[in-house]
């Protein structure tokens, strides 16, 4: 018997689809514990509602943002050793941040296996937790950097 939702089992098919293994990961109150420490502010209904610090924001009308995602990841990822690492895709399954899914993906497929799925708010997390980034159901893309997390210009 299959005791995941519809969507799990969505999200999961649309990550073997690119080749993944689409398991959660084995540590994942580790990371949600860990992300809301450093980039939330007490428990809003959502994470995006109370983030500590904001460091972009960028609203899609057609909600298109996802699609330069690897490209923010790759901005992101400059200062570190391995910039094609896995990063966290934290999916939030319903509208209460009850159900979070947390997968670790390789940047370079995170677009395709958001086109692969109905809408859904998610979070990108950086391997080191050292960056953030969100997509709410407003259309924005919102990105988040450790305070302690210097960025190279570019």
């Amino acid at each position: 018997m299959n005791d995941k939702s519809e969507f799990q089992n969505e999200i999961e098919t649309a990550i073997a689809g690119v080749g993944d293994m689409p398991f959660e990961v084995s540590n994942k109150e580790y990371v949600i514990s860990k992300v809301e420490k450093i980039y939330v502010e007490g428990r809003p209904r959502v994470w995006w509602l109370s983030f500590k610090h904001i460091d972009a924001i960028d609203h899609f009308d057609d909600n298109s943002g996802y699609a330069s995602i690897f490209e923010r990841i790759e901005k992101l990822n400059k200062n570190t050793d391995n910039p094609d690492k896995e990063v966290y895709l934290i999916a939030d399954e319903d509208e209460d941040g009850n159900a979070l899914l947390v997968y670790k993906v390789f940047p370079n497929k995170i677009r395709i296996i958001i086109d692969n799925c109905r809408y859904f708010e998610y979070y990108i997390v950086a391997d080191d937790f050292s960056w953030l980034i969100a997509e709410n159901d407003h259309g924005d893309i919102i990105e988040c950097k450790k305070p302690d997390t210097e960025i190279k210009p570019e």
